[in-house]
């Protein structure tokens, strides 16, 4: 139950208050009726679909300075104007200076070049509608395959912040909800029905960020809207802030049109919806609503300056708001069916009721209404007289409040009449009597009616979650890699005392409705070869597991095995040399290069891949021999996935037989035209 309503709340119920009192008497019995009703007046503006509003925005800078002083020149960039939207089309719009359209912004510039007072003024017709999107079929939550260009619209920011305490209130409001409409609509209502609007936050340098609202539970309007934003975010709904005008009789503020912060909320296939938490309009806003900038946060510059000078200071004056309205459109239509059904239309003199307010939307589409209770003064409500209903299309829904009657005088018939209104300057009256022969209700009785009827409400709980891994698909023997594991819940409830897990190396979270966390682990393989890791995350509702295949290798390995050569050399007949290269790993060594070297002769073998034993013969005959020495060298240059380089080595002198003077005369001019090939060839 609701323990007050916030001030601004209640100046913005007392504009539609009226008062009723009536008298009737019956055949020997007195009937006294002494009634206070709150309703929507006939001629409130909040219940006209059209508005059409004369904006004016003005305001002054000065420049100061002495004779030393000079300007350049002197611009003002203005960030909130009216603009053409959903709810809204601008007739007209002139500025003093002229302005020059920018792309969030309106830029104006004198042409003076001078010291003294610069004043500039907005002038604009805006004609505002009050219009519910037409929203004809649930819309599933969680939000699933979310456009990236509205991902934008879930970070955190400065005064829209998202901490454990607002992911787990959001959660808990959201749980067992799959109609996306009906989730904002509980954070909304939520954040309305629990935070004050305290004016006390504005004497602060800044804006309270959305953790610091919830823990303390008051601010302003902006700082309201922040944290219904910040809920929305943390459930994977995008939201932004709303910049603009609106209409207040409060006695807070000096003027009854002022500076408003309120909320949209992306809804799939259907675009941006108002939602304005601190006004109560869920779904909408009403048509004294002038919307003039959107944002991701609510700490954006409304007016900017940009000036060349010297010696110059400049000082900007308050900005001035005036809004008349220039025509009224039409009246809002009957939106939804009020039924007012008392538990008993009869109590005793000393009891408790409760009284049902069964609600039909007349639409194909959407809507949320206010319920507003009027009753007698002897009447105690036990309970806020505002409540707020979301319907489906078509839908039928019931709120419940609990009055409760006392000490009232024997011999006497009381008829209690009870009035209720929506959002839209609609009622329906109804009442009942007490008397001393009535049925008597303990308050536990009521409750435990309540109870039995909440009970009855089915909610869908889905809990799901997914399981996405990043990790190498081969690696090194005894080689650290990591593996890095996004969880998130899918479902619509929160995942508490999840436990993530890579065999028993195991961390332990929560996890809110939309929530993702990310969670790495550095497995150990002792084994060479293909290896699987088992990761899973599960608690006792839910499990996901994911296996993952990773080959495990050793260094890649290559043996000059079998070298087959000549004991000795002579000069004339030809000979070779026959040897094997030999894997001897099982990862395989890549892009090999087997290279033979005999004095001055090179021959390369290309392999990209060694699988397994290759055998290599080389011939060689006399022209290749030198005098002395000879000798010959295998090389085998290899790498491994990671094009790391390996290098294997084979070398032996071979010995000649003692030439004959004609063999070493040959043998040397034969030497002389290899070196010669090898000069010329540089």
């Amino acid at each position: 139950m609701l323990s007050n309503i916030n001030n601004l709340r209640k100046k913005k119920i007392l504009y539609r208050i009226k008062l009723r009192i009536s008298y009737m008497k019956k055949t020997f019995i007195l009937l006294l009726i002494l009634m206070c009703f709150s309703v929507y007046a006939e001629d409130s503006i909040f219940n006209y679909k059209n508005l059409n509003l004369d904006l004016t925005i003005s305001s002054h800078l000065e420049l100061t300075g002495d004779s030393s002083s000079s300007v350049d020149y002197l611009k003002t960039k203005l960030y909130l104007y009216p603009q053409n939207g959903r709810n809204q089309e601008v007739l007209s719009l002139t500025t003093t200076p002229s302005f020059a359209n920018k792309d969030d912004y309106l830029e104006l510039m004198w042409a003076e070049d001078k010291l003294g007072t610069y004043n500039y003024e907005l002038n604009s017709i805006v004609k505002t509608n009050n219009n519910f999107p037409v929203i004809s079929k649930k819309i599933d939550f969680p939000i699933k395959n979310l456009d990236s260009k509205y991902a934008y619209y879930l970070e955190n920011t400065k005064n829209i912040d998202v901490n454990n305490d607002i992911i787990a209130k959001a959660s808990e409001l959201a749980t067992g909800e799959d109609d996306l409409y009906q989730v904002v609509f509980n954070l909304a209502e939520w954040t309305l029905n629990n935070i004050e609007y305290n004016l006390t936050t504005l004497t602060a340098e800044a804006s309270e960020p959305s953790s610091w609202v919830l823990q303390n539970r008051y601010g302003v309007c902006d700082e309201i809207t922040n944290l219904f934003i910040s809920f929305c975010r943390s459930l994977g709904i995008p939201a932004r802030f709303v910049s603009g005008i609106s209409y207040t009789n409060s006695d807070l503020f000096e003027s009854e049109w002022g500076l408003h912060g309120w909320a949209e909320v992306y809804f799939p296939e259907h675009g941006w919806v108002s939602f304005d938490p601190t006004y109560g309009q869920f779904g909408y806003t009403d048509a004294t609503h002038i919307k003039l900038r959107d944002s991701i946060d609510s700490d954006k510059s409304s007016t900017r300056f940009e000036w060349q000078a010297h010696n110059v200071e400049l000082n900007a004056g308050p900005t001035n708001l005036d809004v008349k309205i220039v025509d009224y459109g039409n009246k809002l239509n009957k939106f939804v069916e009020i039924e007012i059904i008392p538990l008993s239309s009869e109590v005793s003199l000393d009891s408790f009721n409760l009284i049902e307010v069964k609600v039909k939307n007349l639409k194909n589409y959407y809507i949320s209404t206010e319920l507003i209770l009027s009753k007698a003064i002897e009447v105690k409500l036990h309970d806020s007289r505002v409540k707020y209903l979301l319907l489906g299309p078509k839908e039928e829904k019931s709120v419940y409040y609990i009055v409760e009657v006392d000490d009232l005088k024997k011999n006497y018939i009381y008829t209690f009449p009870i009035e209720v209104f929506d959002s839209f300057g609609y009622s329906k009256e109804s009442s009942f009597k007490s008397k001393e022969k009535g049925v008597t209700y303990t308050f536990g009785q009521i409750w435990q009616i309540l109870t039995n009827i909440e009970e009855q409400k089915v909610k869908k709980y889905s809990r799901n979650i997914d399981l996405n891994c990043i990790y190498p698909s081969s690696v090194f023997y005894n080689e650290s890699f990591g593996v890095s594991c996004l969880v998130k819940n899918n479902g619509n409830v929160i995942l508490e005392n999840l436990k993530v897990c890579l065999e028993k190396n195991c961390e332990k979270i929560n996890l809110g409705i939309s929530q993702t966390k990310n969670i790495s682990f550095t497995p150990v393989i002792s084994i060479i070869g293909e290896s699987e890791i088992i990761i899973s995350a599960k608690n006792s509702e839910v499990t996901k597991t994911n296996q993952l295949r990773v080959i495990v290798e050793d260094k890649p390995k290559l043996n000059i095995l079998d070298v087959v050569y000549p004991d000795i050399l002579e000069f004339g007949p030809e000979f070779k040399v026959d040897f094997q290269v030999s894997k001897t790993s099982i990862a395989k060594p890549k892009n090999a290069v087997v290279s033979f070297y005999f004095n001055d002769r090179i021959t390369n073998w290309n392999i990209d891949e060694i699988d397994a034993t290759q055998r290599f013969t080389i011939e060689l005959d006399k022209s290749m021999l030198n005098i002395e020495n000879n000798n010959f060298a295998i090389k085998v240059v290899y790498y491994d996935n990671k094009n790391n380089e390996y290098i294997e080595r084979f070398e032996k002198n071979l010995p000649i037989k003692e030439p004959s003077f004609i063999q070493k005369i040959v043998m040397w001019f034969s030497k002389f035209g290899r070196d010669m090939d090898n000069l010329l060839s540089k």
